[in-house]
């Protein structure tokens, strides 16, 4: 009923998939996971666990472990000092989640052992490109994995060229509302949603194409 950190959706959703597996409304189905973000990072991760069983996973960029992207953001924003800090937040981590808090992406897709794809904008300057390619080199063996990375997509590698400019000029110009304590509020409230969150048909066929293949 609230968020205790980022591994609490690897809990949640491991719940629901052991739900629908025991469940005879949906014996039969395929269950394949898609995720963007921290999304990716929980339905790539949630393989880690012994009793789940899924038939595929879409991972868009995703990162490998939820502490190490927290420690790159806040090192960036405040300074190197910060990973002073990173040793105290994993004890707290794993007293929170236990084993749980040592999952990671690139573990869970070498053992879900089920059809994969990764895809990732090259100019993603929030999650870097090189998750991407360091999970396509340690991968690069297992047939079972298919990775597409788009080179003119940043963070939302999903979402149309025009988005991604619209996104990009929209994010600064909150940052500079933000950093004069001007009314946020008010500027996202006439934002282009439409704009913002319309999908490139381009890179949803590739991933509508993997989908329908297993």
């Amino acid at each position: 009923d609230k968020l205790r950190g980022f591994e609490q959706s690897l809990l949640d959703l491991r719940e629901c998939i052991l739900d629908i597996q025991s469940s005879l409304e949906y014996a039969g189905l395929k269950i394949i996971l898609y995720g963007h973000s921290w999304g990716a990072f929980t339905v790539s991760s949630v393989s880690n666990y012994d009793d789940v069983k899924v038939d595929g996973i879409v991972s868009l960029s995703a990162f490998n472990h939820p502490l190490i992207e927290l420690t790159r953001m806040l090192t960036e924003q405040i300074g190197k000092f910060f990973y002073v800090l990173f040793p105290f937040l994993w004890i707290i981590s794993f007293a929170k989640f236990g084993k749980v808090s040592l999952f990671t992406s690139l573990k869970g897709y070498q053992k879900c052992n089920c059809p994969v794809l990764i895809v990732h904008g090259t100019l993603d300057k929030m999650v870097p490109i090189s998750d991407f390619r360091k999970f396509r080199e340690k991968l690069k063996e297992n047939k079972n994995i298919e990775f597409i990375e788009l080179p003119t997509k940043y963070h939302r590698p999903n979402i149309t060229d025009e988005g991604v400019i619209y996104d990009n000029a929209f994010n600064l110009e909150a940052a500079k509302i933000m950093k004069e304590n001007g009314d946020l509020k008010a500027f996202y409230e006439q934002a282009d949603y439409k704009l913002l969150t319309k999908f490139d048909d381009r890179v949803m066929d590739r991933v509508k194409s993997f989908v329908e293949r297993i």
